[in-house]
C-alpha cells in the first residue's frame, strides 16, 4: 500500500491519498478513540438477483430467508473495531467502493454527510465532530482520506504504516 503526504486543504482540513485502497487496509486509519463510523450507502447486493437471507421490517422476525434481492444499499453505524473486524465483509460486498466516516458524537437517524455541500457540510462536519473521512470510488482505486487537523492526518498514515 502506498500512503501519501499528508497536505493541507484551504479548509484547514488535511488530505491524503492511499492506494491501492481497500477496506480491509483502510480500516487501520480509523482513530479507536472516535466511538461511531459511519459507512454510507453501503451495496450489500448489487444489481444483480441474488438469494440472501433480508431484514425486511425492523421486528426479531423481520428476517425473510432465500429471497430474491436486488439492490440492498444500506447505511451502517459501527464502533471501529467492529468496522475493522468486518472489514473483510464489507470488502466483499457490491463494488468495494465506500464513504466513511468517523465521528466523536453519535450522528442523529436522519444524517447523511453525502447529502451535504459546501456551507451545509462544513456546519454538519463541525457540530457532530467528524474527524475522519474516508473516500473510496471502487476496490483497488486511490483512496482520500480527509483528517480535521494535521495531526489526526498523520496519526491515520501511522496507523496504516502499522496495518499494512
Amino acid at each position: 500500500m502506498n500512503i501519501g503526504s499528508p497536505e493541507a486543504r484551504s479548509d484547514g482540513w488535511w488530505t491524503m491519498a492511499v492506494w491501492p485502497g481497500h477496506l480491509t487496509s483502510l480500516a487501520a486509519a480509523l482513530n479507536p478513540e472516535l466511538g461511531f463510523v459511519v459507512l454510507e450507502d453501503h451495496a450489500a447486493v448489487g444489481w444483480v438477483w441474488s438469494v440472501v437471507p433480508v431484514p425486511v421490517n425492523q421486528s426479531d422476525s423481520g428476517l425473510v430467508d432465500h429471497a430474491a434481492v436486488r439492490l440492498l444499499r444500506m447505511d451502517l453505524l459501527m464502533t471501529p473495531h467492529q468496522f475493522q473486524r468486518e472489514a473483510s465483509k464489507l470488502q466483499d460486498a457490491g463494488n468495494g467502493g465506500a464513504l466513511i466516516w468517523q465521528a466523536s458524537r453519535q450522528p442523529p437517524a436522519s444524517f447523511r454527510l453525502s447529502d451535504k455541500d459546501d456551507h451545509a457540510r462544513a456546519a454538519a462536519v463541525q457540530g457532530l465532530d467528524i474527524r475522519l473521512i474516508i473516500d473510496l470510488p471502487h476496490d483497488g482505486e486511490v483512496a482520500v482520506i480527509a483528517a480535521a487537523s494535521e495531526a489526526e492526518a498523520r496519526a491515520a498514515a501511522a496507523r496504516l504504516h502499522v496495518g499494512t
